[in-house]
């Protein structure tokens, strides 16, 4: 389809909190005007289902406070309204919930929080209502740096491409931790090995698979925070387990500034990475080896706009879309599908505080 609904979390405050939505054209690169899809506070990351029927958010009662007591919530999309509907919401036993993501059942809510440094999951219903925490772990130990890594603090929970495990970025443990799911119950349990380990001081945030092409489910990108790198793992589908292979950075030649890489994403040709960087506000665009799935510099641009927390490529491949978190709006970048080039175009749209771009499944 030409147009697509964009969903927009927030760190939005007052009456200006909650989730947003426009209208994207995947053709010329517009957005519409956006408006509040629903009022819930501080809904920092969503995650929608396959069927787009329902959107979960994980947020903290303070923004820009890590240790604060959060909760995940369940929405229904009210398509004619063209709003969302609140189903149910619940507490989460860690603090500083920062990160959701679905199971491909649709079955689990996976949850991350930096806080406590701990991950747990929640059965969803078919109606997408949040149904009892199914597990719980405390991540325990710390890591090389005194000022970040004092103690764990888990950036991310997403599932392996066939939802048989779930895998946690670490950020205070510089640890990718592997969880057996028990798709049945919803139990997590430590696999055997339980966790691969980057260099030490490096962050692990996020995780991209790579799901097309000759090396499809069998490679993953972690983005890592604090070195401003990409680790590229291979991944035993069958074992569950993961063996790095490649680690570049995504700064650009020469960089000796301020690292802080946030968002990572495979581009739907399956020919492309893309990482976003906020310590230089820019998106550094990476070559997918078709054979050994590892990664080459293309460019680093400007994201254009400052501190790009999130970043989403839009269905068509077309075009891809950073959030602001600093700067209060969202930029739209051409792709070159042959090259995987950026270019900064004039669409552009203000929004509170932007900090999780999803768009609705077609």
């Amino acid at each position: 389809m030409e147009i697509v609904i964009l969903l927009i979390g927030t760190y939005g405050t007052g009456d200006a909190q909650g989730i947003y939505l426009c209208e994207f054209n995947t053709v010329t690169g517009e957005l519409s005007a956006p408006a509040q899809a629903a009022v819930i506070p501080t809904p920092g990351f969503l995650a929608i289902s396959s069927t787009g029927k329902h959107v979960f958010a994980a947020g903290r009662g303070e923004p820009d406070s890590p240790g604060a007591a959060g909760r995940v919530v369940a929405l229904r999309w009210d398509e004619d309204a063209r709003k969302l509907d609140l189903l149910n919401d619940l507490p989460t036993q860690g603090q500083g919930p920062c990160h959701v993501s679905l199971t491909p059942d649709n079955q689990l809510a996976l949850v991350a929080s930096y806080g406590s440094g701990s991950v747990e999951a929640f059965k969803v219903s078919e109606a997408g209502i949040l149904g009892q925490r199914s597990a719980f772990i405390q991540h325990a130990g710390k890591g090389a740096n005194p000022d970040r890594q004092e103690g764990p603090h888990a950036h991310s929970f997403t599932p392996s491409p066939d939802g048989r495990f779930a895998l946690a970025a670490d950020l205070g443990l510089d640890k990718l931790f592997v969880y057996a799911v028990n798709q049945e119950t919803g139990a997590l349990t430590p696999h055997d090995p339980p966790f691969a380990e980057v260099a030490p001081g490096s962050g692990p945030r996020h995780i991209a698979w790579l799901t097309s092409g000759p090396k499809k489910n069998t490679i993953a990108y972690l983005m890592n925070e604090m070195s401003g790198t990409v680790t590229v793992f291979s991944w035993d589908e069958q074992a569950g387990r993961l063996e790095e292979v490649q680690t570049v950075s995504s700064m650009p030649p020469g960089y000796e500034g301020h690292k802080q890489s946030a968002e990572i994403r495979v581009h739907p040709n399956g020919k492309f990475v893309y990482a976003s960087n906020r310590g230089d506000d820019s998106i550094a665009a990476f070559e997918i080896d078709q054979t050994s799935g590892k990664l080459e510099q293309i460019e680093v641009v400007s994201c254009g706009v400052e501190w790009p927390r999130n970043f989403e490529i839009d269905p068509s491949g077309n075009f891809l879309l950073t959030a602001g978190k600093n700067s209060n709006d969202i930029a739209v970048l051409k792709i070159d599908q042959e090259s995987g080039e950026l270019t900064l175009t004039e669409h552009r749209i203000d929004v509170p505080a932007p900090t999780c771009l999803r768009f609705m499944p077609q």
